[in-house]
């Protein structure tokens, strides 16, 4: 609806103006052929492939600028449900070559719970680039826990891993 975070910068009159150009043909109904008729699946595509560019082309730039810089993004986990809802379908990135390395934000509190969310993000990756695991070390109260999700990222097969905190 209109009142949901977000909706309005989906469904502006640039994204009009952008989609109806892409299509080749004016959409009749906006927004509800694209939020939740018709042209749903290809708006969405549409905004995810629109991404995707833009994380291409922020590798070009990067590394015309900076040669051997590495290109990373911290993404977010529940794949298929961010796929949807934000447009970032970072498993495809990885596919294509556009990151040099991920970093999912596996910011569980849970030992169990981190384990079965970095397995199956690990499992998105497939060996296209670097597998580096985001622990949310903010959210652990002991440096045994910490440990343990790094020992949890190792087990896994990660490259890597990233420490974020957001507090003191």
């Amino acid at each position: 609806s209109s009142g949901e975070p977000g909706f309005d910068a989906h469904y502006d009159l640039v994204a009009r103006r952008e989609f109806e150009k892409s299509l080749g043909r004016s959409v009749k109904n906006w927004p509800d052929d694209v939020a939740s008729g018709p042209l749903k699946i290809q708006f969405e595509n549409w905004e995810r492939d629109n991404i995707k560019r833009l994380v291409h082309k922020i590798g070009v730039e990067v590394k015309l600028k900076r040669p051997g810089t590495l290109l990373s993004a911290a993404v977010w986990r529940k794949v298929h449900l961010y796929r949807t809802w934000i447009k970032q379908d970072w498993p495809r990135w990885c596919r294509e070559g556009l990151l040099d390395f991920v970093v999912p934000m596996c910011y569980e509190k849970d030992l169990n719970e981190f384990r079965t969310v970095l397995a199956r993000d690990f499992s998105h990756v497939s060996g296209h680039v670097p597998f580096v695991a985001g622990i949310g070390n903010y959210r652990l109260y002991t440096a045994e826990a910490v440990v343990d999700q790094v020992q949890a990222a190792r087990d896994v097969g990660a490259d890597g891993f990233v420490l974020f905190s957001i507090n003191d």
